[in-house]
């Protein structure tokens, strides 16, 4: 009687977990291809949309894609300049002065400092526009009375603002740049001297050779042009190196109108127009590109 019972029991146990294996399995093989059906709806809905937006002639870069170059590109920063100015022989100079009153060329060293910001437009052409303070020096060494050694010697300090066409050549590692343009100087001091380097016991009149110089400012036009190269640095800045030589465009050739002599054939005073005949710079700079 109790094996009968027990065998029973176990024989509606087996049926029930018969049962419950069969439920599951026709439950999974219905829910399955609700899923794949799912699937490949959204792969259909996904090709509609690629191909609208190809119909529409428009591809839109994914999320944090990188965006199309702007047809303009602005960079702005800071450039440093240093090199050599030469002043050239002027014409129709007065006999008689052993050279001394800038009647020959002159060179020194000048140097200067500022701010640029440029333009480049469509990667290939640009503009420059720079605000720069500029310092400086004319000497000449001439010998007075075929004895005595003495330097003549102007300083001046201005404002330069070139404006600069560019076009550029892209490279892997920035921009080779070839540029030209106007250049405007305007000088806010110039200050002269002469110093009797040698034979000063053969020279009679030093008071008046050394407080005979004077100097006025006279503004400036040059033509700039050079050569320049941008190196892209990371996080936006660049390294621009560039070479320039400027030519005055507005000093005269003759020495009257270089040199103002009022009392000739007596030299001093006389009064020397603080300009540069040639400037020659290379500059460094460091810029920011937006």
């Amino acid at each position: 009687m109790r094996a009968s019972s027990f065998a029973c029991l176990a024989a509606a146990v087996v049926a029930w977990m018969l049962q419950t294996t069969s439920v599951k399995a026709e439950e999974t093989a219905e829910t399955k291809p609700a899923s794949d059906d799912k699937a490949e709806g959204a792969a259909e809905e996904g090709k509609g949309d690629k191909g609208a937006a190809v119909q529409s002639g428009k591809v839109e870069e994914p999320e944090g894609g990188r965006k199309a170059d702007s047809p303009v590109q602005i960079a702005a920063g800071a450039k440093g300049f240093a090199g050599g100015n030469l002043f050239s022989t002027p014409s129709d100079t007065p006999a008689g002065n052993d050279g001394l009153g800038f009647m020959g060329n002159a060179g020194g060293f000048g140097w200067g400092a500022g701010a640029y910001v440029e333009a480049r437009f469509v990667k290939y052409v640009g503009l420059e526009l720079d605000l720069l303070y500029d310092s400086s020096t004319l000497l000449r060494n001439v010998t007075y009375n075929n004895v005595v050694k003495i330097r003549e010697k102007v300083d001046t300090k201005s404002i330069r603002i070139p404006i600069l066409l560019k076009g550029f050549l892209p490279v892997p590692f920035g921009k080779l740049a070839v540029f030209v343009g106007p250049e405007f100087v305007r000088p806010s001091s110039a200050s002269p001297s002469n110093e009797v380097t040698g034979g000063a016991q053969y020279l009679t009149n030093k008071e008046q050779v050394e407080n005979g110089i004077q100097a006025s400012t006279k503004a400036s036009t040059m033509l700039t042009m050079g050569v320049g190269l941008a190196l892209e640095l990371p996080a936006k800045l660049e390294l621009p190196i560039e070479l320039r030589a400027s030519k005055n465009l507005s000093q005269e050739s003759d020495w009257a109108s270089r040199v103002d002599a009022p009392n000739l054939p007596v030299l001093f005073p006389y009064t020397v127009a603080g300009q540069n005949t040639w400037d020659f710079r290379l500059g460094v700079g460091l810029g920011y590109r937006f």
